[in-house]
């Protein structure tokens, strides 16, 4: 019996691939890799630098340092509607940031990232976070007992920080007394004498009442709210990011002068950052598809009549009444993606043997 090599599970579909179709495709990977910045990325480096800095800091001054001499944690919340682009901004930041070696790949980091399943119990939330250290998940264990082992593999494996996504799922059946269980545990996480964590939380705007509720949670949280578009303060970076990705397709814009491509996106993307960029992505693979050499109207109006099955008169790219259209029905991918069994893998499997000496 021939067993396949899973660690490329798509290389027999490349094989198939025509050498056009290898050129096409190759376009398509840089367009949709493309990280488009904005103002809200400073603000999310510089929340990361505050909490990075005050995990190197002395509990006591008069101490040496050590792990029993480091200042609690404090803890971030993202939060934004779906389509906003919370995670991947949070992922592009871990990346790039020096205190997180080989956050998305092998070996050590420091940080370690999850998303939270959905449904989700607190149980659950511990046994997906051990899931990251090669702990052997399939035992069963009880909920005070799985986040015991959360703490002891924190400190064996050298994590100083954690990353929740999602954390709304654990909220969604939870009352009021296991809603204070979940915020009981976070605080423990970042004020543990022993092995303080820093926490990262991200999710929908509804986690905020959540921490609001206990004001030891609330003072130890930092917040960040992403906007929602407007033309007037981010039409000229999206318009910029637009130029940018047809310019790296080879494709040639080919609009009406009269045409506002800005107004009807935001629009379509429920002026939502991430599904915006999203779109434009999208309507630049069906138009390479078409392989005309330009990208038109008509490919945005396509990619929102394939994502939505909504006619015409409802679709915001062609419809008169643009601004009047629903466009509650369009979904980010990266949402509609999101793992709701596997975790969500950011700093590799922390096997014992990664830990730094």
């Amino acid at each position: 019996m021939i067993t396949p090599d899973n660690a490329d599970p798509a290389a027999y579909l490349r094989a198939l691939w025509s050498k056009d179709q290898r050129r096409r495709e190759a376009i398509i990977e840089a367009i949709k890799s493309e990280y488009i910045r904005g103002d809200r990325d400073d603000l999310l480096g510089s929340t990361i630098d505050m909490l990075v800095d005050n995990a190197a800091r002395r509990r006591n001054a008069n101490l040496p340092h050590g792990h029993d001499n480091r200042r609690y944690g404090i803890g971030m919340l993202l939060v934004a509607p779906s389509g906003a682009g919370k995670t991947t901004a949070l992922r592009e930041a871990f990346r790039n940031h020096p205190a997180f070696p080989n956050f998305g790949g092998a070996g050590w980091c420091p940080l370690i990232s999850i998303g939270a399943p959905s449904p989700c119990t607190l149980r659950q939330l511990a046994m997906r976070i051990l899931d990251q250290f090669d702990y052997d998940t399939e035992r069963e264990l009880r909920e005070n007992a799985a986040w015991r082992r959360v703490h002891l593999q924190m400190r064996e494996q050298n994590i100083l920080f954690l990353h929740i996504d999602d954390l709304q799922h654990v909220l969604h059946q939870a009352g009021e007394e296991e809603m204070q269980k979940i915020r009981d545990t976070l605080k423990d996480l970042m004020t543990s004498a022993d092995w303080p964590v820093h926490i990262i939380l991200s999710g929908m705007p509804d986690l905020v009442p959540f921490v609001a509720h206990d004001r030891q949670l609330r003072r130890r949280l930092r917040y960040i709210a992403f906007a929602d578009l407007s033309v007037a303060h981010d039409g000229e970076v999206i318009n910029d990011a637009v130029k940018k990705l047809v310019e790296t397709s080879g494709l040639k814009l080919d609009l009406d002068a009269d045409v506002d491509l800005i107004g009807r996106l935001f629009h379509a993307a429920s002026y939502q950052f991430g599904l915006s960029i999203e779109i434009v992505g999208d309507a630049i693979e069906n138009a390479l598809l078409r392989n005309e050499g330009t990208l038109t109207l008509e490919d945005f109006a396509v990619v929102y009549g394939s994502r939505t099955l909504q006619p015409a008169t409802q679709n915001p790219f062609v419809a008169n009444l643009w601004s009047t259209v629903d466009t509650s029905l369009l979904r980010s991918k990266t949402e509609e993606q999101k793992p709701e069994s596997a975790p969500a893998k950011a700093g590799g499997k922390l096997g014992r043997d990664k830990r730094p000496s």
